[in-house]
């Protein structure tokens, strides 16, 4: 039985996804977009709305951050938001409410991050491997 359906059952536009920059929870879809603006945003599954933009601007006079990573918090990380990218080659924590950044790894050139949400155990950088 192909349960495959023949035409598109949902659009979203705006995001410029690259990477692994993507990721669904229950309803809400966060985007990680490579781009200088509006790069970390939130969307409502079931209306393919945009619901927020999560803060994410440069830091400190850096370049912008272009993401190729983007994870909603799980677990104890909950209502955290990690992404990271080129450009300013970092990874952030930033917690959704407020919009602080609550934990950045900033790497050199050539190096990359791979992010790992669960936080299933003690760690100061939760989240980020």
């Amino acid at each position: 039985m192909n349960v495959c359906p023949y035409a598109t059952v949902r659009q979203m536009f705006g995001p410029h996804i690259c990477g692994d920059a993507i990721d669904i929870t229950g309803r809400e879809i966060l985007a990680g977009s490579w781009r200088d603006k509006s790069a970390l945003q939130v969307w409502d599954f079931g209306t393919g709305k945009l619901i927020e933009d999560v803060n994410f601007g440069a830091a400190g006079g850096e370049a912008p951050c272009k993401l190729y990573t983007a994870r909603l918090g799980k677990t104890r990380c909950k209502g955290l938001v990690f992404a990271g990218g080129s450009g300013s080659n970092e990874v952030r924590a930033v917690n959704r409410r407020t919009g602080n950044c609550v934990a950045r790894v900033a790497g050199r050139d050539g190096h990359h991050a791979t992010i790992r949400s669960q936080c299933t155990r003690p760690s100061p950088w939760p989240g980020i491997i």
